[in-house]
């Protein structure tokens, strides 16, 4: 929740205060509430990251997960309440640039489909990442598509689907810059082996 701001691109208001807040409908879409995520404190910033102290069952029926930067949380009852956050590894890059995507795989098996700074810094490249343990510990399964030159040029956002057991449809947003000119297009990514290497 923030400041509109007439400019070119995002036209969030950088200079005034944004705040993290969630909708919840109840009747199908027709109405919607706004809520405060309960990982937001009475002072309006977010609870520190902690270490998970046991395994997540991401089985259970009300479960949800957020992802975000090098975070994510977890909730039990539909996003009432929120656990976390909790790191995540960086993989040796700079940073996560992580969106909330992932697949339930097994009462502690959950895959993660995020983006990574590029090494130089900045947007950034997509990466599978799973744990079996129920989030205690991450891996990184394997890189989404080559990482874009230095500069300008970005992959983000990984949008993914589970085709088969072992097979995953990933959709990238991508940008970057072509005769000179900024262009923007989404790339499909295939994954015939849980992650493990992708093909356009």
């Amino acid at each position: 929740l923030g400041y509109h701001k007439e400019r070119d691109g995002h036209t969030i208001d950088p200079d005034r205060p944004s705040v993290p807040r969630q909708a919840r409908s109840l009747d199908g879409g027709q109405t919607w509430t706004i809520e405060t995520p309960s990982y937001i404190g009475e002072d309006g910033e977010q609870r520190p990251a902690t270490a998970l102290s046991a395994p997540v069952d991401f089985t259970a029926p009300d479960f949800a997960a957020r992802f975000r930067n090098d975070r994510f949380y977890y909730s039990l009852d539909r996003c009432r309440r929120w656990e976390g956050p909790f790191p995540l590894p960086t993989f040796g890059r700079p940073g996560l640039l992580a969106r909330t995507d992932y697949l339930v795989e097994g009462p502690h098996r959950l895959t993660a489909f995020v983006s990574a700074e590029k090494e130089s810094g900045g947007e950034g490249q997509p990466l599978c990442m799973r744990t079996t343990d129920g989030g205690e510990t991450w891996e990184r399964i394997g890189w989404i598509g080559h990482q874009p030159p230095k500069g300008y040029g970005y992959a983000i956002m990984p949008a993914t689907v589970a085709l088969t057991e072992d097979s995953y449809l990933s959709i990238i947003r991508r940008g970057g810059v072509f005769d000179g000119i900024k262009r923007w297009w989404l790339e499909a990514f295939l994954s015939p082996d849980s992650g493990r290497s992708w093909y356009m």
